[in-house]
């Protein structure tokens, strides 16, 4: 039956500040126990009630092994859309013994998913991304893993920046 997860500091809103002035909010989720299909671990909130919201400038996320095999397949994405970061070219190879250290990096290269390839910057939506609304980034299991791994954590940030009105203006 499929969970609802939550970052250990998921409760911990991003930090707000001035408008434009680049923020960062890490998170780590972890792993107590095996992961089962359509579960979803809530990485950290978007535009957390911060009006008008804010522009998601990078992300970055470290998979550990989550599979003893190769059936795990993850998505990343928000609460719009399911996949909205990460491309079907890596979809089923995060988290998994195949490719132990897997890494999301939007600020990598993007080069296609390889087997042994430890980072790939493929995030399938460009970056920035508005969010003028409350939302969640999001990992979802699409396929559970063969015998899940526990004890373990999933770990990242994302870079952000206030939307607003500048403070200057034009002479």
């Amino acid at each position: 039956m499929a969970t609802t997860y939550y970052a250990d500091n998921y409760s911990t809103p991003p930090p707000s500040g001035p408008f434009g002035g680049i923020q960062a909010a890490p998170f780590v989720f972890t792993v107590k126990t095996a992961l089962v299909d359509e579960d979803k671990i809530y990485l950290v909130q978007l535009a957390a009630g911060n009006s008008p919201g804010f522009n998601l400038l990078s992300i970055f996320v470290d998979i550990p092994d989550l599979d003893s095999g190769s059936n795990l397949v993850m998505e990343l994405g928000d609460d719009d859309d399911p996949n909205r970061y990460m491309t079907t070219t890596l979809s089923g190879a995060l988290g998994r013994a195949v490719d132990p250290c897997a890494v999301i990096n939007s600020q990598a290269p993007s080069i296609p998913f390889a087997a042994g390839v430890s980072q790939a910057g493929c995030i399938k939506s460009s970056l920035p991304a508005k969010y003028d609304h409350q939302n969640n980034l999001i990992i979802r299991v699409e396929t559970a893993p063969n015998t899940g791994t526990i004890s373990v954590a999933i770990t990242g940030w994302i870079t952000y920046c206030q939307l607003g009105t500048s403070p200057f203006t034009a002479v």
